[in-house]
């Protein structure tokens, strides 16, 4: 029987009624069923939605200023255009390196042997030389904030005072996003790794070590110039079962975004979904080793780009046999690629768990601390989304 039943599943807020087929993910030859979205009044979403989710500015004096970190916020042509750069940079990287099996083939084809030889040689660089760390590429990406309304700020809760951050510390995000804009920006790891604590990490935190690693998918660290980014980044490590049971013993903080390329499919304007009754496995990773968990969720990531939500089963399929999700967005009219500038990218990180370290873990067991760390995530959610400016929004689980 699944653990979210009867008085959990109030709590969580999981429908019970029957849904439509294009909500319907195939999983293991079986049908599961998908929590049915909840959505504000139209009239509500409209005009919320013109009014570009403005976060209240006052949320930061109800939080004690060694506990949150603003970046990028001068909201002037230079930082604009900066962080536009910078973002503009990351889809370069991913469009070029996602699309090299054809161009490099083209430019073959064409004749363009020097240009082809350059580019070969520069995509296979990272596959022969171990890349270094750059602080500074670091800060680079890191200006990206530059383009969001009031730049992007990470909030850590009063709960966090208790927690020892330096060691045994698995940070959990929701939602992926499209580009994870959220994770790249607010994620402790890139902010602690830009080597200038006072302009990135929050007073209370800038004790922690450059030694912090966040899990991608392992496919990225396989495709050209994708490469270059992550390990130019210096603090990814491919999220498989025997990378993760390697860092995790050696005790150091560790980031993952749980909902996985799941939430890229199911990422729509206007909605707040997490991909995550049926993802468990990190969980069962962590009560091995007696990790403590921490949840944050990042406010404005579902709404920085408009989506089609469309063959949602279609969709997860194709993501569970090729491993790549297929999505169609488009930010501003002007650029499709760079998100909507008006909204703002707000993570807020709270409610640690210290979970037991049990060796061999049953399934009782990672069921009892799944739904705790299911709990715990609508509870952040709940608490946290008046101040951000989501107060009609629902967070719809899958």
């Amino acid at each position: 029987m699944h653990p979210l039943t009867g008085a959990m599943k109030k709590i969580l807020r999981i429908p019970e009624s029957p849904i439509s087929d294009d909500t319907l993910v195939k999983n293991g030859g079986k049908k599961t069923e998908l929590s049915t979205p909840v959505t504000a009044p139209t009239s509500d979403r409209t005009r919320i939605y013109s009014d570009g989710y403005s976060t209240p500015k006052s949320y930061t004096l109800e939080v004690d200023p060694k506990f949150y970190k603003r970046v990028c916020d001068a909201d002037d042509v230079w930082t604009r255009t900066q962080g536009a750069f910078a973002l503009l940079m990351l889809w370069g990287v991913w469009l070029a390196g996602s699309f090299s099996v054809f161009w490099w083939p083209y430019l073959v084809m064409k004749g363009y042997y020097t240009a082809a030889l350059v580019m070969a040689v520069i995509m296979a660089y990272p596959y022969v030389v171990k890349v270094k760390q750059s602080p500074a590429f670091i800060r680079f990406i890191l200006s990206g904030a530059g383009w969001f309304k009031g730049g992007t700020c990470l909030y850590l809760e009063e709960s966090m005072k208790q927690i020892d951050t330096s060691e045994s510390v698995l940070l959990c995000q929701h939602p992926h996003g499209l580009f994870t804009y959220g994770f790249i920006q607010n994620g402790s790891a890139a902010r602690i790794d830009a080597r200038k604590p006072e302009v990135y990490v929050p007073a209370a935190f800038r004790h922690m070590k450059p030694n912090a690693k966040a899990f991608v998918e392992p496919l990225l660290f396989k495709i050209p110039l994708i490469r270059h980014f992550i390990t130019a980044f210096g603090n990814a490590a491919p999220a498989t079962k025997k990378e993760m049971h390697r860092l995790m013993s050696t005790k150091i903080p560790l980031g993952l975004l749980p909902g996985g390329s799941e939430e890229i499919i199911l990422s729509h304007h206007g909605h707040e979904r997490a991909y995550i009754l049926k993802r468990k496995g990190f969980l069962k990773y962590a009560l091995q080793h007696g990790y403590t968990i921490c949840i944050g969720y990042t406010f404005g990531e579902s709404d920085s780009y408009r989506t089609l939500d469309w063959g949602v089963k279609f969709r997860m399929w194709y993501l569970k046999t090729f491993r790549v999700p297929l999505f169609a967005c488009w930010g501003i009219w002007w650029c499709p690629l760079l998100p909507r500038g008006q909204v703002a990218l707000e993570t807020v990180v709270g409610n640690p768990f210290r979970l037991p370290k049990i060796s061999d873990p049953s399934q009782e067991d990672i069921d009892k601390w799944h739904a705790v760390y299911v709990q715990k995530l609508v509870d952040l959610f709940d608490r946290n989304k008046a101040k951000f400016g989501y107060g009609d929004r629902e967070l719809e689980l899958y």
